[in-house]
């Protein structure tokens, strides 16, 4: 079965008149925010059951955050079946320890979420964590469990450096056109820093699909959605104090089809802004690069030729509507094929 995953993204400004710093308080305050769109689509299989076998087998192990047992969360044993995961069995973490009975023998990997409470500042940031210690399904370490009894610990991924600053990222997860976690599995989105590494999480809301972060600094960042089995993007995100704070402009929408994304080398970014894509080619390429906005029945409304790996393409008097962006080399090599949702005020 196929899955449309769509990832809406909208940032704010923060304004504090209080705060409290690492556990002492909570932040209020919190402006509106607008919107942005990241789609991509990929095959997931999720269950909450697993076959009877004869073969039955108990895994059962400690989660530490730090030198300290995990004292709240939830632990996911997937099963792994031609890169598709299915979460066979999940029980809440309780002192730290866990304990999976009825195990058939397979390939699996273990998935761990700490539960946190949002409303504070704390130090370090533990982040959910698969076996093998990475954030990421595709990096996970496959355990092949033909014992009877496996005894293991899980440590989890952590950042010790303190950060705070007055912006906002929030979005919506769609997944295969609900509002929701997929199947009893939570969506944890994860934030990354400019080098890739994990910062701080936040679970989407089951209902609605919503996800906040706070009290972010200027700078550069990635937000992952983490869905084992499914194929992300990071959609990477420039905060400078210095611009403008109403994003409401555009609405970009990458639909990832045809596309190989482990491969892919190319970035086209949204930096919203009154009335434009702006769009970074990371790579060497063959300039000059030709841009093209083409709406849903096929006809090119802008077409440009660019000599820049830095492209400001306007959109002043578009109508509001769902556009085809093309980006190709001048002799017609294909860079990028993008959905981008124009919304002018």
């Amino acid at each position: 079965m196929n899955y449309r995953f769509i990832l809406i993204i909208l940032f704010s400004t923060l304004q504090l008149n209080s705060y409290a710093f690492f556990q002492s308080g909570i932040i209020k305050n919190i402006s509106n925010t607008q919107d942005l769109i990241l789609s991509e689509k990929k095959i997931i299989s999720v269950s909450q059951t697993s076959k009877s076998s004869k073969n039955l087998n108990i895994i059962s192990g400690s989660v530490y955050a730090g030198t300290n047992l995990l004292p709240k969360g939830q632990i996911y044993l997937l099963n792994n079946n031609k890169s598709a995961y299915s979460s066979t069995k999940n029980q809440e973490i309780i002192e730290g320890n866990f304990q999976f009975n009825d195990v058939n023998s397979g390939k699996y990997i273990i998935y761990v979420i700490p539960e946190l409470n949002y409303d504070f500042l704390y130090f370090p940031k533990y982040i959910p964590t698969y076996s093998g210690k990475v954030y990421s399904w595709k990096k996970a370490l496959n355990r092949d469990i033909r014992k009877d009894n496996l005894n293991f610990d899980i440590s989890l991924l952590s950042f010790q450096n303190p950060f705070y600053g007055e912006k906002m990222i929030s979005g919506q997860i769609k997944f295969n056109g609900m509002y929701r976690g997929i199947n009893g599995l939570p969506i944890p989105v994860i934030l990354l820093n400019e080098a890739g590494i994990p910062m701080d999480f936040r679970i989407v809301d089951k209902n609605s699909g919503k996800f906040t972060f706070e009290y972010i600094p200027e700078g550069t960042y990635f937000i992952h959605p983490e869905i084992p089995g499914l194929k992300t993007t990071d959609f990477l995100i420039h905060i400078n104090n210095n611009q403008s704070n109403e994003y409401n402009n555009v609405n970009f929408l990458v639909d990832e089809k045809n596309v190989t994304i482990e491969k892919q080398s190319k970035d086209i970014i949204p930096v919203v802004s009154d009335r434009f894509l702006k769009i970074f080619l990371k790579d060497n390429i063959n300039y000059p690069v030709v841009c093209e906005l083409i709406d849903l029945s096929g006809k090119s409304i802008s077409k440009k030729v660019f000599y820049s790996d830095e492209i400001s393409m306007s959109t002043s008097g578009m109508a509001a509507n769902l556009y085809i962006l093309k980006v190709k080399t001048y002799d017609n090599s294909p860079i990028k094929t993008a959905k981008v949702f124009i919304r002018n005020y």
